[in-house]
């Protein structure tokens, strides 16, 4: 079935602002977030909530995060399973993810629908 509504394009500008307000209010800097090198559990988890939540705000293409995130599209894919999932089990998980996304949104240029994800049946 084809959508009824169009998302206008977003740009890496807008994409780059979420993903670091996400990172910020996760406590992980940047920098971390976007290296090389073997992440501890924090840096990974913020890394996929940022993600995940960059995805669900701007609407973006997962190449578009991919490059935000100095990472391959299927790694963005394999990442918002993985927060998708935590959601589905922890129902606390869900509402701090609610909280920093609603915060992540009023960020300048950050467009104001929110992008509907549907989950695989």
């Amino acid at each position: 079935m084809k959508s009824s509504y169009s998302l206008r394009p977003v740009s890496q500008k807008v994409v780059m602002s979420v993903a670091k307000c996400c990172v910020k209010e996760l406590g992980v800097s940047w920098r971390e977030v976007v290296g090389t090198g073997r992440s501890h559990q924090g840096v990974l988890w913020a890394r996929q909530v940022a993600q995940y939540i960059t995805h669900r705000i701007t609407g973006a293409t997962l190449s578009q995060i991919g490059a935000a995130f100095d990472r391959d599209h299927t790694g963005i894919i394999s990442n918002l399973k993985r927060v998708q999932g935590f959601i589905d089990v922890y129902p606390e998980i869900s509402t701090e993810i609610e909280e920093l996304k609603s915060r992540c949104m009023q960020l300048p240029g950050v467009p104001k629908h929110v992008r509907i994800i549907k989950k695989a049946a």
